[in-house]
C-alpha cells in the first residue's frame, strides 16, 4: 500500500505511489473490492457487511486491497435541503454506521456517484450538487474514494468540466479522497492527471473480449501514468456476484499479471464470498502484487497487441 504523500498532483489525493486496491464492493493501486451494481440486490448493509468481514479473514486486506467501494444501488433520494439520502430499506442505519464498520476493520471506505442527473441504475446523481456531494461524501459519511460515473444518460458534452466540478468541490473539504473518473473514452486524456486519481479508458469489461480491448488501448497510454495519476482498464473479473464465471480462471490470472504491469487500478469485482481458492491465490500473490506497486509507477508499453 502506497504511503500519502504531499507530492501528488492533487492535494486530496491519496499517495504519491498510490494504485488503488479494492474488492467492486473491489483495487491494490490501492487495491479494491467493489460488487457490480447489475445485481442491485446485493447492494444491502448485510451483503456488505458480510463481504468486509471477509475481506479481512480471507487475507485480502493484508494483501493490500484495503477499499471496500459501493457501486451505485445505496442512494434512495435527496432531502428538502438537497442532501443525499441512503435507500434506508438496504441501509436501515445509514451511510455513516457502514463507513465506521468498514473502518473498524482496518479498511478505506468507496462510494459512487456520476456526473450526470442519475445514476445508471436510475438513482440520484451529482450534477449541479457536486458541492452538496462532496460535503456529504467527506463531513457526513466519511468517505476515502469516490467513483464517478459517466451514463448513457450524460452524454460527452461538458465531461471535462463536470469531472473539474466534482474534483474542485473533493477538494475544498480538506479530506484524503481518492477520485476515481469513469471517463470511457480517450479523448482529452491530456488533461486528466490534474483533475482526477484514475480515469477509465475503454468499455466495460465484464468479458474476456472487452478485457484484451481495454489493454491494448492501455498499452498505448503509458506517457499519462504515474505517481497519483492512472490510466484504468476497468475491473479485475473472475466471478459475478451471484457466483457465477465471466471468465476462466486462466484468463483471470493472465488479466491479473497484464493489470500488474500495466500499473492499473486493481479492483475486485464480484463478491468475495464466491471467489475459489485459485482466484484468491491470484489476487494475493506477493510477487504479482509488487511488480504493480512499484514505487517508480512506471507503466508499460506493448509492441504487439493481444
Amino acid at each position: 500500500m502506497r504511503r500519502r504523500s504531499e507530492q501528488s498532483l492533487i492535494k486530496w489525493s491519496v499517495p504519491k505511489h498510490f494504485r488503488i486496491v479494492s474488492l467492486f464492493s473491489g483495487v491494490i493501486w490501492a487495491l479494491m473490492v467493489q460488487p457490480k451494481r447489475h445485481l442491485c440486490k446485493l447492494c444491502t448493509q448485510v451483503w456488505q457487511t458480510l463481504t468486509c468481514h471477509h475481506q479481512v479473514s480471507s487475507g485480502l486486506r493484508d494483501a493490500g486491497y484495503t477499499y471496500l467501494n459501493l457501486d451505485d444501488c445505496y442512494v434512495g433520494s435527496r432531502a428538502p435541503n438537497g442532501t443525499l439520502l441512503p435507500d434506508f430499506r438496504k441501509f436501515p442505519s445509514g451511510m455513516r454506521d457502514l463507513s465506521d464498520y468498514v473502518h473498524s476493520k482496518g479498511l478505506l471506505f468507496g462510494v459512487y456517484t456520476a456526473r450526470c442527473t442519475n445514476t445508471c441504475a436510475g438513482r440520484p446523481a451529482s450534477m449541479h450538487h457536486e458541492v452538496e456531494d462532496a460535503h456529504t461524501f467527506s463531513d457526513l459519511w466519511n468517505v476515502d474514494y469516490v467513483k464517478e460515473d459517466s451514463c448513457s444518460g450524460c452524454g460527452k458534452v461538458n465531461a471535462t468540466e463536470q469531472y473539474a466540478t466534482m474534483s474542485a468541490a473533493l477538494n475544498a473539504t480538506g479530506r484524503h479522497i481518492l477520485f476515481d473518473m469513469c471517463w470511457g473514452c480517450i479523448t482529452e486524456i491530456e488533461l486528466r492527471p490534474a483533475i482526477g486519481n484514475s480515469w477509465r479508458i475503454g468499455p466495460d469489461d465484464g468479458n474476456w473480449n472487452n478485457v484484451l480491448i481495454n489493454i491494448n488501448i492501455d498499452s498505448e497510454l503509458a506517457e499519462y501514468a504515474g505517481p497519483g495519476h492512472w490510466n484504468n482498464p476497468c475491473l479485475l473479473i473472475s466471478f459475478s456476484d451471484d457466483g457465477s464465471e465471466t471468465c476462466t480462471a486462466l484468463q483471470s490470472r493472465t488479466q491479473f499479471s497484464a493489470y500488474a504491469i500495466l500499473a492499473a487500478p486493481l479492483m475486485i469485482s464480484g463478491t468475495v464470498l464466491h471467489m475459489s481458492k485459485y482466484t484468491l491465490e491470484t489476487y494475493v500473490n506477493k510477487e504479482v502484487i509488487a511488480v504493480s506497486q512499484d514505487p517508480l509507477g512506471k507503466q508499460v508499453s506493448l509492441h504487439y497487441a493481444l
